[in-house]
């Protein structure tokens, strides 16, 4: 659903050839834009790592917490309590799946 909402607001920029109206809604569309991007894979450890005060890296199984030279799984149970951590992690996944239908 974000990919057409995405694509609607771009298309919605294309049409629009008024710069007055461009202009007044400017930071609207922006923001809407932003929301609706899903988080890179530098934004989602960024987020891990300040919650876990650890290093957090991605790898092709997932995301793991870098501690004392070892490498532990990101444990979703663990997050239960963060459920910004949670919408974070499946907003970064649905934006792979995505990609992967492209």
């Amino acid at each position: 659903m974000n990919k057409e909402a995405l694509e609607a607001i771009t298309k919605f920029e294309e049409w629009s050839r008024d710069d007055i109206v461009l202009n007044h809604v400017r930071p609207e569309i922006l923001m809407i834009k932003k929301e609706l991007t899903p988080p890179t894979e530098k934004e989602v450890c960024e987020a891990l790592s300040e919650h876990y005060g650890h290093e957090v890296i991605f790898r092709m199984n997932g995301f793991h917490v870098c501690m004392n030279g070892e490498n532990f799984m990101v444990m979703i149970d663990k997050l239960k309590r963060k459920p910004h951590l949670l919408t974070l992690l499946g907003r970064f996944y649905e934006g792979l799946e995505d990609n992967e239908t492209d």
